[in-house]
């Protein structure tokens, strides 16, 4: 069960570090805005 868990989270990672690839441009206000708001 914990290797499926552990490859579920894998694939998820996966997914996201594509997107934020093929997405650079709405991904950095995004990482600013959180940046932003975890130094309030």
């Amino acid at each position: 069960m914990f290797a499926r868990l552990s490859t579920t989270l894998l694939y998820v990672l996966l997914v996201l570090t594509a997107t934020a690839v093929a997405t650079p441009n709405p991904t950095a206000p995004f990482i600013k805005a959180t940046a932003e708001a975890r130094d309030t």
